[in-house]
């Protein structure tokens, strides 16, 4: 699809959404499936879906143990995308080098947020799976391992929700799609709370300085409205817990 044609001329993109809109967000934590798990999320955005899933804070794997802190967990994340998910079907492993890299700025990221001194001399381990794509999956996994980690217990300092952003004609559009990812120049953005500070961006391919900065004005923007989503999921979450314990 020619950039040109990413809006009609009625400004609606191909599946129908103004610029300046989410898809349909959906959320679950607790699943029961995944009742082995300290804490567990499966999120969805449009067609795209990420299951998450928190374990510990355990005794450190022998191979992280160097890694520990005296005064502090360590907080390991994994990124895998499965061989079904995408649309391209290409495998991507855990020695892929951008799964790498996706993998160490989650780290970064998570570890700040999370009150980690509170479990020293631990480990915590967010596992991250790519059920399904179809464009913003990186954004969509950050918002399933912030429930997940709620759902575990975890205290953070704040919620980091996340959005993808598009370089359009004329404006950034919002929770980009698989189709509109391989048009376009786009980036995934994260802020922390409701200050709506940066604490995550990762940008994808080349972008323009006012593209750019277009983009982090909407991202921010964006961002904020999929952090009272996570809010919204929570309190349902904690609606349906209160219920189980007055049974």
């Amino acid at each position: 699809m020619p950039r040109s044609e990413i809006l009609s001329p009625e400004g609606l993109r191909s599946d129908g959404r103004r610029y300046n809109e989410i898809r349909q967000f959906k959320a679950r934590m607790s699943l029961p499936t995944c009742s082995s798990f300290d804490g567990s999320a499966l999120c969805a955005m449009g067609l795209t879906t990420v299951l998450c899933t928190v374990s510990g804070p355990h005794e450190p794997d022998a191979n992280k143990r160097a890694q520990m802190k005296a005064d502090a967990a360590y907080l390991h994340v994994d990124y895998t995308v499965l061989p079904f998910a995408g649309q391209d079907r290409k495998k991507a492993g855990r020695t892929d080098k951008r799964m790498q890299e996706i993998c160490l700025a989650l780290q970064q990221t998570f570890s700040q947020a999370a009150i980690l001194k509170l479990y020293p001399r631990t480990q915590i381990d967010v596992r991250l799976q790519i059920v399904q794509q179809d464009g913003g999956a990186l954004a969509c996994a950050i918002n399933a391992a912030t429930l997940a980690l709620i759902d575990a217990g975890i205290p953070l300092y704040h919620f980091i929700a996340a959005c993808s952003l598009g370089a359009g004609t004329a404006q950034a559009l919002l929770d980009v799609t698989a189709l509109e990812e391989s048009d376009i120049p786009w980036l995934t953005l994260a802020t922390e709370g409701h200050s709506g500070k940066i604490s995550f961006l990762q940008c994808e391919t080349r972008l323009g300085l006012d593209a750019f900065d277009a983009c982090l004005e909407y991202g921010v923007l964006g961002s904020q409205a999929v952090r009272g989503l996570l809010e919204g999921v929570c309190r349902e979450a904690g609606k349906e817990y209160k219920a189980k314990l007055e049974r």
